[in-house]
């Protein structure tokens, strides 16, 4: 069977049969619960009943049933505990009821319903209440703890509770879900009130718990969930409580007190006490420091009271051990530690030591562990051991800290002389052992985790197995004893995949995929989670997407990874989670983006071919491109050639004329010389022929040549016709056409075609005026002229001037000038 309750009957659903049976009643049906495979049920007026047959037997008729509200029914030793909302509890064996009023669950349930109830896996009960939150009672009917919203719930009406495997308790509230971790060695209490403030340190004494704020001392029973109250009148700055000879020491801002019966006597006025500790050898002493240094406190017949101030120092004496020989080893915040040595009548410093090869840190600490001083740093922790002058680095405490990361050198001693470290990742408690030298437990938990001053951390015993911690709003309890059981292995799940594409919602796609994504279908995100619900365990995640990121990503407490634009291929997600300081196991998720129908293989071929194509006609054009430049360069080559060809014969030609022009120039000279020997005859024979003619007239005339004279008489007859004949010789030579006809050849020779031009040009010239011509074009002088034309030079100038006329020149132009640009 199937069975539904409903406010007015009960649905049995035969689920062979697939038929429907009901079980009524006149006023409806209050309760429903199954229990160790039995079905019981509470009529409202009329009792409680078993479901058997598919029909209601009575087993309990009661009044006080018939009236009450259900909230539970839990087997409970021979018969049933049943729990009401508003009635309490009552106990039910062999149909006969009783009242159940174990304990002092009753104080806390006054004026409250109980909703629901839940047997734990440990035996106690669990009751969810209207208005006072959660109730945890054990066997024995007494309160164990209560959650409510000054504990941390959202509410304190709880409506529904759950409890899973690993004992975590889930609460349905009226406004939303909490999960509350009943295994976990840590019990948190949290000031969300602001009464208590940061707790700096704590105390058990006398059946009292004491805690040290910022806002004063407070406390309490220990076995008691009551809330804190101020001690007497200290509020303000609480630095430390110690404990010596049976007296709670309180040390103060405004000074030392000492507390009785929940009452503060101040014994010292000396400002912000840090510490007291005891001095060796001196039972009725008391060393304590300060702000202002150290002092003495002295146990007198009417207790202890302040007796003097030690003298020649007076720096913060916060962090301080002192050792049979009353040296006083004290750690400055920024300067490091000195040894600081006390006269016998502990009265002053009679000597101050920097210890310089020590280092210095902002967080320091130093502690004594039996005969032993610890000095705590970020470079690592240093011990002095009894005998020695010299500190020297404890290389297994200060691995501790290489391993676990360096928070606070700070360190606690508890009361049963065991030191405790705060370290990044691990809480470190050492004990002494005599065989070993110090036994180490590592709580895997991060400091961070407890909500600690950073400097001002504190471990106070409750008992041997339970230790509290200071925090900065309360504090937490941590039993050591159970961190072996809940130590576990969270697996670590991959638990969606959701594809993301612009514009749209994001899809859910299985984690084991048949097919591969399409290859828009590349912008994924994975969600991933390891399922621990205590508080003290933070997890962070790392991961790597194996086919496009070579190397892990950083750790995040983000349980996602996002991946955009995703190229096709094969992938696979690897995820790996810390949890604490402990590792998950690697888990993997592959998948694979099909590639786009651009990329598929059929694209790929005719990419392919086409590359072929492309590269036979690039090849072929390439081909042809090379040829035309083959042939270019041949063209160009045989135009370079060309010209150079025709350069050399340029070169000949412009040699050629240039042997020329050497040639005129030559025969030119030839001319000069020829015409000018002709003139000198010329004249030689006009002088001959004058002096012949001197000498041929009637009267004698002096004649001189080369400086010599020569005086003549006139001559007779026949010797003047033999002067005449030898004159009309001179004349003829001097006339003789041989001589114009030679000179004519000459000049042609040098100004070819001179002659003929001036004949073209001017047709109507006589001989002689070429003549004239030839020798103006040699630029000769007029009287030249008239030596080679035997004439007179008036002659030459009268025919020079019809030259000029026959020439047509103007009256302004040249002769000369004209015939040389002929």
């Amino acid at each position: 069977y199937i069975l539904f309750q409903s406010l007015s009957r009960v649905y049995l659903y035969d689920t062979l049969k697939g038929e429907f049976e009901f079980l009524d009643s006149p006023k409806g049906v209050s309760k429903m619960i199954q229990l160790d495979g039995e079905v019981l049920l509470q009529f409202p007026d009329e009792g409680l009943f078993r479901v058997e047959e598919a029909s209601a037997q009575l087993i309990c008729d009661d009044p006080r049933m018939k009236s009450a509200r259900l909230s539970g029914i839990f087997d409970w030793s021979d018969g049933y505990l049943i729990v009401t909302q508003t009635e309490g509890f009552y106990y039910l064996e062999d149909g006969r009821l009783t009242s159940w009023e174990e304990g002092n669950v009753y104080e806390y349930l006054a004026e409250s319903t109980i909703f629901s109830s839940k047997r734990l896996q440990n035996g106690g009960l669990a009751l969810g209440t209207v208005s006072k939150g959660l109730i945890l009672i054990d066997n024995a009917g007494q309160v164990s703890f209560q959650f409510d919203q000054t504990k941390g719930l959202r509410s304190n009406n709880v409506l529904s509770l759950f409890e899973d495997r690993e004992g975590n308790l889930w609460l349905g509230l009226f406004n939303g879900i909490n999960c509350i971790n009943l295994q976990t060695p840590f019990k948190s209490y949290y000031d969300n009130s602001g009464v208590l403030g940061t707790v700096y340190a704590a105390a058990v004494f006398q059946g009292q718990l004491y805690l040290g704020t910022n806002q004063g001392l407070f406390s309490r029973p220990l076995e008691s969930e009551e809330d804190f109250s101020i001690v007497g009148n200290l509020g303000g700055q609480v630095w430390s409580l110690t404990i010596l000879d049976g007296v709670l020491f309180c040390g103060h801002d405004v000074g030392t007190s000492i507390i009785k019966d929940d009452q503060a006597e101040l014994i010292s006025t000396v400002a912000g006490t840090w510490k007291i500790i005891p001095v060796p050898g001196r039972d009725n002493l008391l060393l304590q420091g300060h702000y202002q240094g150290f002092s003495v406190l002295e146990r007198t017949p009417g207790g202890w009271k302040y007796s003097h101030a030690i003298e020649n120092y007076d720096a913060f004496g916060r962090f301080f051990e002192i050792t049979d020989d009353w040296k006083i080893y004290t750690s400055h915040v920024y300067n490091g530690l000195f040894e600081v040595q006390l006269d016998e009548g502990l009265r002053r410093a009679t000597s101050i030591q920097q210890l310089d090869y020590l280092p210095s840190d902002a967080f320091p600490g130093l502690a004594k562990v039996g005969e032993n001083i610890y000095y705590g740093t970020e470079a690592g922790v240093f011990v002095l051991e009894p005998g020695q002058d010299r500190f020297q680095e404890d290389s297994l405490l200060s691995e501790l800290g290489e391993e676990y990361g360096f928070f606070s050198g700070h360190m606690n001693v508890d009361q049963y002389g065991h030191l405790w470290l705060f370290f990044r990742d691990k809480l470190v408690h050492v004990a002494p052992e005599e065989a070993s030298g110090l036994r180490v437990k590592t709580l895997p938990v991060e400091t961070k985790q407890f909500q600690v001053m950073r400097g001002y951390e504190s471990v106070t015993a409750i008992d041997s197995l339970h230790y509290l911690i200071g925090a900065t709003v309360g504090y937490t309890v941590v039993n050591i004893e159970d961190f072996a059981s809940w130590q576990q292995q969270y697996p670590l799940y991959i638990n969606a995949l959701r594809v993301h594409r612009l514009g749209e919602a994001p899809v859910r796609l299985p984690l084991k995929l048949s097919e591969p994504l399409h290859f828009q279908q590349n912008s994924l995100r994975f969600s991933f989670n390891v399922p621990t619900y205590d508080a003290f365990q933070s997890v962070v995640y790392q991961y790597r997407l194996v086919g496009a990121m070579s190397d892990w990503s950083e750790w995040s407490e983000v349980p996602e990874a996002s991946f955009e634009k995703l190229r096709f291929g094969e992938y696979r997600l690897e995820v790996r989670a810390r949890i604490g300081s402990e590792y998950s196991e690697e888990v993997s998720c592959g998948f694979v983006i099909a590639r786009p129908w651009y990329w598929s293989h059929l694209a790929i071929s005719i990419y392919v071919v086409l590359a072929l194509f492309l590269g036979l006609m690039v090849h072929s054009l390439y081909r042809r491109y090379y040829h035309n430049q083959q042939e270019k360069l041949i063209e160009e080559n045989r135009k370079q050639l060309e010209f150079e060809r025709l350069k050399s014969e340029r070169t000949i030609t412009q040699l050629r004329n240039e042997q020329l022009q050497r040639d005129i120039e030559s025969k030119n000279k030839e001319l000069a010389v020829s015409t000018m020997s002709l003139i000198k005859k010329n004249e030689e024979l006009i002088q001959i022929r004058e002096m012949l003619e001197l000498m041929a007239s009637d009267k004698a005339q002096t004649v001189g040549r080369g400086g010599s004279v020569a005086l003549r008489s006139a001559q007779t007859g026949p010797y003047r016709a033999g002067v005449k004949k030898v004159i009309k010789a001179i004349n003829a030579n001097l006339t003789n056409e041989e001589s114009w006809n030679l000179f004519k050849e000459a000049f042609d020779n040098a100004d070819q075609g001179f002659l003929q031009k001036v004949q073209e040009l001017h047709p109507d010239l006589s001989p002689s005026e070429l003549k004239l011509c030839a020798y103006l074009r040699l630029n000769i002088s007029s009287k030249e002229i008239a030596s080679l034309l035997n004439i007179s030079v008036r002659s030459v100038e009268i025919k020079r001037y019809r030259l000029r006329k026959k020439l047509a020149l103007a009256k302004g132009d040249n002769l000369v000038n004209y015939i040389l640009k002929l």
